[in-house]
């Protein structure tokens, strides 16, 4: 982990001119017995390798770490004018009622015509930013269009 933050930093500095100010780190397929392991020795590597790669003048960026679960087994419904359930609308967002120990929300990014939708579970298991919920909210929908591989 401590490599890929050091290459990361001089590919970033290299292409921008400077260092990242915040790194927002995905991470998938996380089973819940390895997050502990996760919040402590990855971040805690994480930050060894800003500090090795960095000049100690420059503070090290903030950290955001959202963990993704794709194999969950809640669905969400909405009901339409004629009181019938239906697929919630692309871009719903489950953020309360539904409680964990983390900040975490539910998201449908996808259109579902036939079916039922399946929302993703994000888990933002650290965060030392000031980044308000609606942004990083915003930012994990927008992202969930970048993936070219159709």
């Amino acid at each position: 982990m401590k490599q890929l933050i050091k290459d990361s930093i001089v590919a970033y500095q290299k292409t921008n001119g400077k260092y990242p100010e915040h790194i927002i780190y995905f991470r998938d397929g996380v089973l819940e017995s390895a997050e502990k392991d996760i919040q402590t020795k990855e971040v805690r590597d994480i930050f060894q390798g800003f500090s090795e790669q960095m000049n100690e003048q420059i503070q090290a960026p903030k950290l955001t770490i959202i963990l993704i679960d794709k194999r969950i087994t809640q669905k969400f419904f909405s009901v339409d004018e004629k009181r019938q359930l239906e697929n919630p609308a692309p871009g719903t967002l489950i953020d309360n009622t539904i409680a964990s120990k983390y900040y975490d929300f539910y998201l449908i990014a996808q259109n579902v015509t036939r079916g039922t939708a399946t929302p993703t579970h994000y888990k933002v298991i650290f965060d030392n930013s000031d980044l308000p919920a609606e942004i990083l909210q915003e930012l994990v929908y927008s992202q969930c269009f970048a993936y070219m591989n159709w």
